[in-house]
This record gives C-alpha cells, sequence and structure tokens, in this order.
C-alpha cells in the first residue's frame, strides 16, 4: 500500500470520525443532506476517473480528446453546483463543523448548529477567553484553507490522475476556497459574520488587515491552482510524447 493510499484511508476515517462525533448536533436530516452530496461527488469522481481510461480518450485527435473533456468537466461541475444548491453546501458544512469542534474542545455547552444551503451558525453558552473566541472565529475558515491546500498540493504533485479529473477536482477546491475567502474579504467591510465579529472583539485589529490577508490569500490560492494546471497539462504532453 502506498502513501497516496494511506492518506486516502485517513481521510475517510477523519470523515467518518467527524460525521459521527457530531451526529448529535446536526440531526438526522442534516446528515442525510450531506451523505447524500459526498455519495454524488463520489459517484462523479469515479465516473470520470472511470471514463478517463477508456479508449475514447485516448486516440490521436487531441481536439476531440479536449472538447469531451471539457464537456465532461462541464457537464459534471454543473451537477455538483446544482448539488449544492439543492442538497446542502458542503463548504458551509464543514465550515461549521470546524466552529462546532473547536466549541466542544473547549467545554462549550452548544445550543444550537444550523446548516443550510445559504447560511450557517453554531450557538454556544459559555464565556470563552479572548483568545479562545478568536479561535472559534477563524477556525472555519482555516480549516478549509488547511485541507484544500492540502489537496491542490497533492493534485499538483500527482503525475498518474487523468488531466480532466485533475481539472475537476481542481476547480471545485478552488470554488470552496475562494468562497470562504470572499466571506472574509467582504465581511470585513460590510461588518457581517465571523470578520465582523473578530474586528468587533478585538479593537486593536485594523478592518483593513483582515481584507488585506483574505486577499493576499486569494491570490496565492489562485496562483496555486493555476500553476497546478499548468503543470498537469506540461506532464501530460510530455508524457504522450515520450
Amino acid at each position: 500500500m502506498d502513501l497516496k493510499q494511506y492518506f486516502l484511508g485517513a481521510c475517510g476515517g477523519i470523515l467518518i470520525f467527524i460525521l459521527a462525533f457530531t451526529f448529535r448536533y446536526i440531526g438526522i436530516f442534516t446528515m442525510l443532506k450531506v451523505l447524500i452530496a459526498l455519495s454524488i461527488l463520489t459517484t462523479m469522481y469515479f465516473t470520470i476517473r472511470k471514463l478517463s481510461y477508456t479508449p475514447l480518450f485516448h486516440f490521436e485527435e487531441i481536439r476531440k480528446t479536449v472538447s469531451l473533456s471539457v464537456l465532461l468537466i462541464i457537464l459534471f461541475f454543473s451537477l455538483y453546483l446544482l448539488s449544492r444548491e439543492l442538497i446542502v453546501n458542503l463548504r458551509i458544512f464543514f465550515h461549521e463543523i470546524a466552529h462546532l469542534i473547536v466549541a466542544l474542545s473547549l467545554n462549550l455547552q452548544i445550543s444550537e448548529v444550523y446548516i443550510e444551503t445559504k447560511e450557517g451558525y453554531v450557538d454556544y453558552i459559555g464565556n470563552p477567553s479572548l483568545g479562545q473566541r478568536n479561535l472559534l472565529l477563524v477556525s472555519g475558515t482555516l480549516w478549509l484553507v488547511l485541507v484544500g491546500g492540502i489537496f491542490l498540493i497533492l493534485l499538483y504533485r500527482n503525475k498518474k490522475i487523468p488531466l480532466n479529473l485533475n481539472v475537476f477536482l481542481s476547480l471545485i477546491l478552488w470554488v470552496e476556497l475562494y468562497e470562504d475567502l470572499h466571506y472574509w474579504f467582504m465581511g470585513s467591510i460590510r461588518g457581517y459574520g465571523d470578520p465582523s465579529n473578530l474586528i468587533n472583539y478585538n479593537p486593536r485589529l485594523n478592518p483593513i488587515t483582515v481584507t488585506c490577508s483574505s486577499f493576499i490569500l486569494l491570490i496565492l490560492l489562485c496562483s496555486l491552482a493555476i500553476f497546478s494546471l499548468g503543470y498537469k497539462l506540461f506532464s501530460q504532453f510530455r508524457i504522450r510524447n515520450s
């Protein structure tokens, strides 16, 4: 078993632990929606992977191959966005789950967890310190950026993964990371959500600092995604010509 299989196994174990650990706070209806969304995403992944290795994607007419790959990516990415709007937004789910896990680790009593396709929040009872409150506020986005960044790097380093599957996964990761960082970028400007609360609890924290930090992270992640796809294209053409 290679390192990649160990990593995927660890990710699966962590996901199962998170779902099991937070089930009592989320409720069966929300959990079912999350499982359906994850099932759709998993099915799309293996479908694209299977099609990528069929003879259809290996004939010499590069133009047809690229056209079919683009159509496939558009189709599945559209289905992904549709499921996100109709079933559950996985970005919001994991964002709030990070808040929930940190709150539980600080021994705070959870009064309500609300997760929908457009918004979510975690209400707790307790009096955390300023440092703990700051950790609670940044934990949602920090978790997504960390995990998303790791997966983007893995996509960049994996030379065997099909190009169309790489593009599909990169798009999903980029959209989710972009939206969460955009939330901080706009929240610090317009005064809502976690960014506004962080600024209010820390009077010495300049809103411009929060805005600029979010913007810099957006640029870095965008550059990483573009570089990953560019390197994948170069690797694919080099393998074909060798």
